[in-house]
Parts: structure tokens; sequence; C-alpha cells
């Protein structure tokens, strides 16, 4: 969601500079990727990097890439339903549990996890994808953070489990 937030902001900054206002452009665009969470900055930064801005053609520096404005909000649209999705499995999960502070433990650290290693698995994607081409960093970013996000919520609530089963040995002692 905040990557969508971060495009539309750049969108209606350069739609206001003059079409030969490259460094207008680069500035704002600088700004924007300082703003945008770190997967979708990695993808950013592997489809077209900062340090190559100033040798593009000028004349343009007023128009997006209406593609891309596009991807971003695609991808905001899909990750906010996920995010429903799995807070939803969590709850029900919890009010289905017998034990339901254990359970609740096990989510939010399955959730935990799966943020964290969803991010992590989105650079690394990024980077791989980016070895195929510019263009390979979009579906490695999506398809290293999916494989993070469910590795992340297995070991993010194994975690979990454990140290609900820790402290409930230390309070019995």
């Amino acid at each position: 969601m905040k990557s969508e937030i971060v495009r539309e902001e750049y969108i209606n900054k350069v739609s206001r500079l003059d079409p030969g206002d490259s460094k207008g452009r680069t500035l704002a665009k600088i700004e924007a990727r300082a703003k945008t969470p770190a997967i979708m900055k990695a993808v950013a930064e592997k489809m077209r990097p900062i340090s190559i801005e100033a040798t593009r053609a000028g004349g343009t520096a007023s128009k997006t890439n209406a593609g891309v404005n596009k991807l971003v909000a695609n991808l905001g649209t899909v990750g906010n339903a996920a995010g429903v999705l799995a807070v939803g499995m969590a709850v029900t999960n919890v009010a289905l549990a017998d034990d339901k502070t254990k359970a609740a433990t096990q989510e939010v650290g399955a959730l935990a996890g799966a943020i964290m290693g969803g991010e992590i698995g989105a650079k690394f994607g990024a980077g791989v994808g980016a070895i195929f081409g510019g263009g390979g960093a979009v579906p490695g970013s999506i398809i290293g953070g999916a494989i993070g996000a469910i590795g992340g919520g297995f070991v993010g609530s194994g975690a979990a489990d454990k140290l609900y089963d820790t402290v409930q040995e230390f309070i019995k002692k």
C-alpha cells in the first residue's frame, strides 16, 4: 500500500514538471525511492537504476511509465488482499483453537515471520531476476517474496511456539 502512495506522489510531482526538466525528474525519483519500501525499491532499482537517470533522453521529464504505474497499483492490491486474508486466517485459527493464548502467540509469530521472510525473499528474488535482465527483477521479487513469506511464516510460528513453551515452563517453576 505504501508503494502505491509513493508512486502516486511521484506521478503528481513529475506531471507538473517541464518536459525538459530532467534534473527535477531525477530529484523526484530519488525522493520517491527514499520513501519506497525496501522490496519495491529493489525492484525499481533493478528495472531502472538511479545511476543512469542522467543519461536518459530529454523531453519526457513530465511523463511516467504507464506500465510501471499499473504494476505498482496491481501489486498493492494483491498485497492488501493477501494481508487481509492472512490476518483473517490467523483470527480464525485463534478463534477455533482450544488454547487461544498459544494459538495467538503462534499466529503473531507466523505473521511477523512471513513479513520479514517476504521482504528478504523479495530482495533476493529481485537480485536473481535482474541477472536475467532488468525485467526479471519483478517476477523474481514476486516469487522470492512468496517463498520467503511462506518460509518465514513457518519459522516465525515455530519460534513463537518454542517461546510460548519456554515461558510456560518458566512460570510453572
